[in-house]
């Protein structure tokens, strides 16, 4: 699970937080925050479709690598 924590803390909590950090977001897009691991853990399918169809993050803006998402791909939660 650490490795994925901190995937979606390099990758995906600057939109899917409760505060996001990046301009334009007032709240988790969705609803789905993923600062913690009970947060992660509540959505692992989604997680892993949305970052191995590329979807997610969205125009790939923080640059996440395709090692990254072979590591969600195979991780089971």
């Amino acid at each position: 699970m650490t490795r994925v924590q901190q995937i979606m803390n390099d990758r995906c909590i600057q939109c899917h937080a409760a505060k996001p950090t990046y301009p334009g977001f007032a709240s988790a897009p969705a609803g789905i925050a993923l600062e913690t691991p009970a947060d992660i853990l509540a959505n692992p399918a989604l997680i892993k479709q949305v970052t191995a169809n590329k979807y997610m993050p969205l125009g790939n803006v923080t640059k996440m690598t395709d090692e990254e998402r072979e590591f969600i791909a195979i991780w089971t939660p």
